[in-house]
């Protein structure tokens, strides 16, 4: 197996993302921590919301642990 043939991932972060979309149930959640890959363009990280499907951008950095 050549070099070619392996898969590389592009850069990944983990970040907090909450919706903030008025009248969403997971406005109302807890924001969850994610992965994010790298995109192309901008913004270079985007979050989708799993109950309304917006486009999150509003992201944190992920608590550290005590």
């Amino acid at each position: 197996m050549g070099t070619e043939d392996v898969e590389t991932r592009p850069p990944s972060i983990r970040r907090m993302a909450q919706c903030h979309t008025e009248g969403c149930p997971a406005a109302a959640a807890e924001p969850c921590e994610v992965v994010l890959y790298e995109n192309v363009g901008e913004p270079k990280y985007i979050a989708v919301c799993g109950q309304c499907g917006e486009i999150i951008t509003e992201l944190t950095e992920v608590p550290s642990a005590s």
